[in-house]
Formats: structure tokens, sequence, C-alpha cells
């Protein structure tokens, strides 16, 4: 039971470093697109070995194979539309637009697949987006078309995360999730690159090993973890948890980088912790345990 919420709580702190790595991998000498087509490559391969390693591999049907290309094509698709929309507007603008994707999830979860909506949900949701209200700096001009890109990256990871629980491959190995995730993920970055003429090598053996660290931190263990989080505590809660991942990034970039942190990013950080206990208590009531 609480494990669902372990779980999302290491794929957030997991998650919340991509920042730190992408910083430390473009001052090392590479471009975010470039750092994207070899970082996937890295948890393509290391994803690979260890689906290797099982000694019972599970056999893969047709629908199963291309709803994982599919949906893991849309992880890769929503880092993408991120991308472009942080080029169009304020970093906080745009990450608070996709983080509103657990509204998203929520409701397909309750209109479509008919989850029961409870208040402790309710407020899980509202405390929590009013937390990364607070923890990100909105001020600055709104692009319309950087607002969509980053809106659409939102709804693109809600479809990612619902597949998580509802498709046909939801109970496969979870490595398996992880290694196509990565195969679909890399085969889309990788074309863009060579459509667009700018593929390029890591040029250093630092850039190498921050990449093949973000494969292994950010890629694979944070995917796993997420993915065990979906199956556990379902798409909507996981959705609600993942939200810890700005809080991560800004308490990440204090430490290593010595920003600064704003009192009102200070009570956010605390509200979206709340929204993670409004999460646990649900989890503990549908399970029918008492505090």
């Amino acid at each position: 039971m609480l494990i669902g919420v372990l779980c999302v709580v290491l794929a957030s702190v997991a998650f919340g470093f991509t920042p730190v790595f992408a910083t430390e991998i473009v001052g090392a000498g590479m471009d975010t697109m470039n750092m994207l087509v070899f970082t996937n490559a890295s948890s393509l391969l290391l994803s690979g070995a260890a689906l290797l390693l099982q000694k019972n591999r599970p056999r893969i049907t047709k629908r199963q194979f291309w709803q994982l290309m599919l949906f893991g094509g849309c992880y890769g698709l929503t880092i993408l539309l991120l991308s472009y929309s942080y080029r169009m507007l304020p970093i906080g603008i745009a990450t608070f637009l996709h983080f509103c994707y657990p509204i998203v999830v929520t409701a397909v979860m309750v209109i479509i697949f008919k989850e029961h909506l409870s208040l402790l949900k309710i407020a899980a949701i509202a405390v929590s987006l009013l937390g990364l209200f607070l923890i990100l700096d909105i001020s600055g001009g709104l692009s319309l078309t950087g607002a969509l890109l980053a809106l659409a990256s939102g709804f693109v990871y809600a479809a990612y995360v619902i597949a998580g629980r509802k498709s046909s491959f939801s109970m496969l190995p979870v490595m398996t999730v992880v290694f196509f995730t990565s195969l679909a993920s890399f085969m889309g970055f990788l074309t863009y690159q060579l459509v667009t003429g700018g593929l390029l090598s890591p040029p250093n053996v630092k850039s190498w090993l921050l990449i093949i660290s973000n494969a292994a931190a950010d890629n694979i263990f944070a995917i796993f973890m997420m993915t065990c989080a979906i199956r556990r505590m379902g798409a909507s809660n996981a959705a609600i948890g993942n939200l810890l991942e700005p809080v991560t990034s800004l308490l990440a970039g204090a430490l290593l980088y010595r920003d600064k942190i704003s009192p009102l990013s200070l009570v956010g950080c605390a509200l979206v912790l709340l929204s993670i206990l409004l999460i646990a208590l649900y989890e503990r009531k549908a399970a029918g345990l008492t505090l």
C-alpha cells in the first residue's frame, strides 16, 4: 500500500535531478537534443542488458509491442514539447502548465474508467497545485504557442501515465516497459537529429560519464519507480505524487548551485509535501486501515 507512495517519491526525486544533469551535460559541451539522443541510447543499452540477464523473459504480443512503442513515444514527445515550450516561455510558467497533467489524469480516470473521486484526492490536487504555483516564478510574458506546447506536453504525459495502468502492457515486467520507453524515445530523437542534420556525439569523457549517469538515474531508475507507483497506487494518485519533482529540482538547485529560495517557495514546498501526505492517507483509507 504505502510502497506505492515510496515509489512515487523516489521517482520524483530522481526526475527532479534532471535539470542538474542537463546543466552539467550542456556545460560539458553538448546541446540539449544530442543529450537526449545519447541519454536514451544509454538507457536503451542498460535496460536491454538488464533484460538479457533475466532468466524468464516475457513473450510480447503484437498489440503489446505497438502500444509500448506508441506510449513510449509519448514519453519522448513530452520531453520534446516541454523543451520547445521553454524556448518561448519563462521556465516557471511552462513547468506549471505541464504539471497540470494530474488534473487530466484524474479527469480521465474518473470519467472514462469510473474511478472514485474522494474529497481527500480533490484536496490533494488543490493543495499540490497551489504549492506548485508558489514554488515557481510565473512572472514574465506569455506566448500562446509556448503555452499550448507546455499544455500539450502535459496531455501527452497524462496519456503515458494512464497507459501504465490501463494498457495491454500494464502487466508486463517493469524493466520491459523501461526498455521500450527508451527504445521509442531514442528512435524519435535520433530521427529528429538526423533530419535536422545536427547529430553530434559527446565531445569528451566527462560528457559520456554524465550521460550514462543521467540515463541510469533519470531514465531507468525514475521510469522504473514511476511505473511501479502507477501500478500500485493508480495513475491519478501517482500523478499527484509526482508533483514532488519540481520541489526536488528547486532544492537541488539551492544545494548545488546556491540558487535562492524565497519564503513563498518554501511554503509551496510544504504544501506539495502535504499533498503527498493526503495521498498516503487516501491509500490507507482505501486499504481499510486506520491511522
